[in-house]
Order: C-alpha cells, then structure tokens, then sequence
C-alpha cells in the first residue's frame, strides 16, 4: 500500500501562503521541501506551488489552521489579514500612547506659559513703579539729579 497521499487541485497552493500558514519563513518552506524530498510544482506564471497534505504529514501545519476558510488559499489570505489587523491594532495602541505623551507635555507647556505670564506681569509692574519714582524724582529736581 503507498504511503503517498492522493493530491487535488486545492490541496496546492503558493509556497509564500504555505509560509503564512505555517508561520515561518519562505526559506523555511523551501528547506522543508528539500529536506523531507516534497514535492513542488510551479503554475502557469511560474509560481511555486506545494501541497497542503505534505505540509500536515510532516507536523509543519496544522490541519486546525486551515478550518477557518474553505480552501488553503483563503486561510492564508485569513492569516495574512489578521496578522495585519494585528499590526494595526498595536501601532494604533502606540499612537495613543504618544498622543497621551503629546497631551501631557502640552499641559506641561500651558502651565509653565502661565507662570512666564505672571512673572511678566510682575515685572511690567516693577518697572511701572520705577518709571512713576523716576518721574517723581525728576519733576521734584526739575531735571536735576
């Protein structure tokens, strides 16, 4: 009896969505190839192909990776898709977190511009009250110092 497994057209698909399946590399997936004699194939533009079956066989992928999708193909676009909303979800996690950053410094910012106000004002008045002395002084000398 052969231990080779019956292949059909679904089972084949790109070698990079076998990557995003298995999550590893392209180079991962290739080494398999060779390594445990897989067989591969290329489609009509070129691309290679391989079967999901061997994949399994050899404890690569896991059958329960392909159960959200009807073929191989649209569980590696499903892969591909979460892996993106994942991405997506941290770097939006990492915006608000330099929004809050930006946030803060700005309040930082507003407060040290009130306390810069103030201390002009102050000043503004000090020199409001020399500039009054002066002219006390001067219009009690009559210009004489």
């Amino acid at each position: 009896m052969s231990t080779t497994p019956s292949y059909t057209p679904i089972d084949w698909i790109l070698r990079d969505d076998m990557a995003v399946l298995c999550r590893c590399s392209v180079d991962t997936i290739r080494r398999d190839v060779r390594n445990h004699e897989l067989k591969a194939r290329t489609d009509d533009a070129g691309r290679v192909l391989v079967n999901v079956g061997e994949f399994i066989k050899i404890g690569r992928l896991n059958e329960a990776d392909l159960a959200g999708a009807a073929t191989p193909a649209e569980s590696a676009s499903l892969v591909r898709s979460r892996a993106v909303e994942s991405g997506l979800r941290q770097e939006l996690a990492e915006l608000r977190g330099r929004l809050e950053r930006a946030d803060q410094t700005s309040e930082v910012l507003r407060e040290q511009l009130g306390v810069k106000d103030r201390q002009l004002k102050a000043r503004d008045e000090q020199i409001n009250t020399l500039t009054a002395m002066i002219g006390r002084t001067y219009g009690v000398t009559g210009g004489v110092a």
